[in-house]
């Protein structure tokens, strides 16, 4: 929390407060000097998206420097100097102006989520469609593939069925001229070998 002029009026006399009391109080000056460098952080990663937050984190820094020399002067037994103790009571926090900055941040680090959400969505969705197009075009190759090689034994049967064929008409065309060359001896042992005129039968 920050001393206001209420509490350092209870501490303006430190000959009769006790080391105890000097202690609480450096230790909640370094406590809140710890929580202030955390908001400086905070709006440092915000400062993109936030319109102001650069200027609320260099704030933040300013008055947790002030806490934290605030601390060490109570831990000597004194009391902050009045430069420390103006800047704290200048940068003191506007709990409507702090209020309004912490539910913009809220905002956007929801804003922030959200659209994450929706890079992520759009991702899962965008994978799902390259799946389903990487199985669709697998599924059309192995089609294509298949048809190809039914293609394949197609063209080899009908190769093979033309060479029988082809095999089938050699046979036949030597079959012809074998027959051919028969006629043709009987022709010719005919014309050599004239027959007699028959003797009719007594």
């Amino acid at each position: 929390m920050r001393l206001d002029d209420e509490d350092m009026n209870r501490v303006r006399t430190p000959d009769v407060m006790t080391d105890e009391q000097f202690e609480r109080l450096a230790q909640a000056a370094d406590s809140l000097a710890g929580t202030l460098e955390s908001s400086a952080g905070l709006h440092d990663e915000m400062e993109g998206h936030l319109p102001g937050a650069a200027a609320h984190a260099v704030r933040d820094r300013r008055l947790a420097a002030a806490e934290r020399e605030a601390a060490a002067a109570y831990r000597r037994r004194e009391l902050p100097s009045d430069e420390v103790r103006r800047v704290i009571r200048n940068n003191g926090g506007d709990p409507e102006r702090d209020a309004a900055m912490e539910q913009r941040e809220i905002d956007a680090k929801r804003h922030e989520t959200e659209v994450a959400l929706r890079e992520m969505a759009v991702g899962v969705r965008q994978q799902q469609l390259d799946d389903r197009e990487e199985f669709r075009t697998a599924r059309r190759d192995d089609r294509d593939r298949h048809a190809a090689d039914r293609d394949r034994h197609a063209a080899d049967r009908q190769r093979r069925a033309d060479d029988r064929d082809r095999r089938a008409d050699d046979r036949d065309r030597r079959a012809d001229e074998r027959e051919r060359r028969a006629d043709q001896r009987e022709v010719d042992y005919e014309v050599e070998h004239p027959r007699g005129p028959e003797t009719p039968a007594s």
